[in-house]
């Protein structure tokens, strides 16, 4: 089993809270994003309820980054792969501009 943990800091002050969140990953990996919360003018105190939406928040961030570096690397690799095969058709007699329109 893989795991990992998520470190939280949370800082309230009246009506706002900020939360801090870094997910340290099995990877060795450690990605860190930023929650926050407020209350409104007639909201009831709920101090709770602000925290959650704060580590939420923070966790989707985390999420998005995560997905944006993942998507990033499967662009790259998808690119290196289509690259290979143009070197390969090059490399067995056919040339670069015919290698390149066979892409399309």
């Amino acid at each position: 089993m893989k795991t990992g943990n998520v470190h939280l800091a949370v800082l309230t002050d009246g009506d706002r809270t900020v939360v801090e969140a870094t997910l340290h990953t099995y990877l060795n990996l450690s990605v860190t994003a930023a929650g926050s919360s407020s209350r409104e003018p007639g909201d009831k105190p709920d101090p709770q309820t602000g925290e959650a939406l704060a580590v939420a928040r923070a966790l989707r961030r985390i999420a998005a980054k995560l997905e944006r570096q993942a998507r990033g690397k499967m662009k790259h690799q998808e690119s290196v792969k289509a690259h290979r095969e143009e070197i390969a058709k090059v490399m067995t007699g056919m040339s670069i501009w015919d290698a390149l329109r066979s892409k399309e």
